[in-house]
């Protein structure tokens, strides 16, 4: 069950793309135009069965480092594959992309990306789904994670969470040092997040100073699922403010505000990521206006519901 829009893929990616669970075997193959055959014959056997033993041992070596990661992370090489009775050189990019069943039971699938050698582009893939300058997921696949959280949590009243995060006083960085210290901050900014979250929740950059962590499977009791959620948004504000970041040699200071949304089936099924998105957004905002370095946690609601005084459930600050 993968969180990246295989359909997307076809139309933006060139080449081909094999779906691998961590043993090596073989799951799907995908691609916007005609696949060899012979591939198709792939599906349900090992990777050491069928390619040459150079190209499987890069795989399962590639399998290992991504593994070593949090965020998502890209490996390119070069691949001698089979095709057509023969053998061609190939670009092989592998994505690991964590996630849980319906039962939360941990997986470990990879999609290995292919492409002829002549009209490879080791970086198109990543563009199409992930931040230029942190790595993160960007708007793209963030949509296509919230829309299948929110599907998954209507099937089995999972509680999870949207949390929109906006770094306070980073533009002061800029002014001071310059962008390249405050793209520096962000990316150091971005490594910390996903520090905060496991490895199956998605950390994703919008832009700018602005961020968004998806959280799921909370539980499926809306007490508990409060009380991890505000456990997350604690850690969050703790891990940005209490040690500086650092430019250079000089110690940068950040906090931040985080605005959440709680949803699962009863109050989400009908909501897009747009919305709940928007919602997050705003409990930002409730939490800028209490002081900053604050949190602010809603309840995610109808589009029709009007009042912020029925919406927003808790607050909470942090050393404002």
């Amino acid at each position: 069950m993968f969180k990246v829009p295989i359909a997307v893929v076809q139309q933006l990616v060139p080449g081909w793309l094999f779906d691998v669970d961590v043993q090596g075997r073989f799951h799907g193959v995908y691609g916007p135009k005609e696949c060899p055959e012979e591939w198709f014959h792939w599906v349900g056997r090992q990777v050491i069965e069928v390619w040459p033993p150079e190209t499987s041992m890069t795989l399962h070596q590639a399998f290992a480092q991504l593994l070593d990661h949090v965020a998502p992370t890209v490996k390119a090489t070069r691949a001698v594959l089979p095709l057509n009775g023969g053998y061609d050189f190939f670009a092989m990019s592998v994505f690991y992309l964590p996630e849980t069943d319906d039962c939360q039971t941990p997986l470990s699938r990879f999609l290995v990306w292919i492409q002829p050698e002549r009209e490879a582009s080791e970086d198109l893939f990543q563009m199409a789904f992930f931040d230029a300058l942190t790595g993160l997921a960007n708007r793209r696949l963030l949509y296509d994670h919230i829309t299948q959280a929110v599907r998954a949590s209507s099937r089995i009243r999972q509680w999870g969470a949207v949390l929109f995060l906006d770094l306070d006083g980073f533009k002061q960085i800029n002014d001071q040092w310059g962008h390249a210290a405050g793209d520096d901050v962000l990316r150091q900014v971005a490594h910390r997040l996903t520090q905060a979250v496991r490895k199956t929740d998605t950390v994703a950059r919008l832009g700018g100073d602005e961020f968004v962590l998806l959280l799921h499977h909370l539980d499926v009791t809306k007490d508990t699922a409060m009380n991890g959620l505000r456990y997350v948004t604690d850690h969050v504000l703790k891990l940005l403010s209490d040690k500086a970041f650092v430019w250079r040699l000089d110690p940068v200071r950040l906090s931040a505000s985080v605005g959440a949304v709680l949803f699962n089936g009863h109050n989400a099924e009908h909501l897009n990521a747009d919305e709940l998105i928007r919602q997050a957004d705003a409990a930002m905002y409730q939490a800028k206006m209490a002081g900053k370095n604050t949190s602010h946690i809603a309840l995610a609601l109808m589009p029709a519901a009007t009042s912020d005084a029925q919406n927003f459930v808790q607050n909470q600050t942090n050393g404002a």
